[in-house]
């Protein structure tokens, strides 16, 4: 269980934290959300899918890293395989949080960043990982730049569920069947996946697609249907991982 808490610079003038890569850092998972500004560079490696959320009802943007809970079958010898990560992945331990009792200056919650101190990738003191605060209590360039990441995360997630809510809005959403027979001689099936259908998506009427083209949400569309080729990929390493 997380043990989160508010970043401080005189708690954790001393904390660090590691960088490292593999189960043990909480890399084992077989699915992760994304950001649609993260379609681009992910969909040249995952297989990126909707996936609506049981209690609130709403879809999500994810990227799939394995068949099953605890796989990641982009993950080798604690080294990624792939040219990209995933930023929910890439910004642990910290997290965002807002607060009712400050403001910014538009009169919104001001964000806070706290962080996992159960993390495995947490450190206090020693020289492993990188340091979050100078000695005068000031940010690191390292700490810079999670705090750039974490922006980043916040401002895209507002985005994320404009594109989502027009791909709705639009009927563009269809279900996925996945059926995967492995080298164990298992079969399986797989549902709760979407992604977009290109036959709607291009009978469309000419305005509509011009603003989804002008929202950069076209392209995102196209990436979606090319990226679910990358099951294919997840298959052959799946199959691989069994037969060693």
């Amino acid at each position: 269980m997380a043990n989160t808490v508010l970043l401080n610079n005189e708690k954790h003038k001393e904390a660090r934290v590691v960088l490292a890569h593999g189960a043990d850092y909480g890399e084992n998972i077989h699915i992760v959300p994304i950001l649609a500004a993260e379609v681009k560079n992910l969909a040249l490696n995952f297989p990126l899918c909707l996936i609506k959320d049981a209690e609130s009802g709403a879809f999500g943007l994810y990227a799939l890293l394995g068949f099953e809970a605890g796989e990641n079958l982009f993950l080798k010898e604690n080294k990624w395989t792939t040219t990209n990560v995933p930023l929910n992945l890439k910004r642990q331990p910290f997290t965002v949080s807002f607060s009712e009792k400050k403001k910014d200056e538009d009169g919104n919650p001001s964000a806070i960043i706290s962080i996992d101190e159960d993390s495995p990738r947490f450190k206090m003191g020693g020289s492993e990982g990188y340091a979050l605060f100078d000695n005068d209590g000031s940010p690191t360039q390292f700490l810079n730049e999670i705090k750039q990441l974490l922006a980043d995360m916040v401002n895209g997630t507002e985005a994320t569920k404009l594109f989502v809510q027009s791909l709705e809005d639009n009927g563009l959403l269809e279900q996925l069947q996945l059926d995967a027979n492995f080298a164990n001689g298992e079969n399986k099936s797989y549902g709760g996946l979407h992604t977009v259908n290109l036959s709607k998506l291009m009978g469309l009427k000419a305005s509509v697609l011009k603003g989804l083209s002008e929202n950069g949400y076209l392209q995102a569309c196209y990436l979606l249907q090319f990226s679910i080729g990358h099951i294919n990929k997840m298959h052959e390493l799946k199959n691989q991982s069994l037969n060693s």
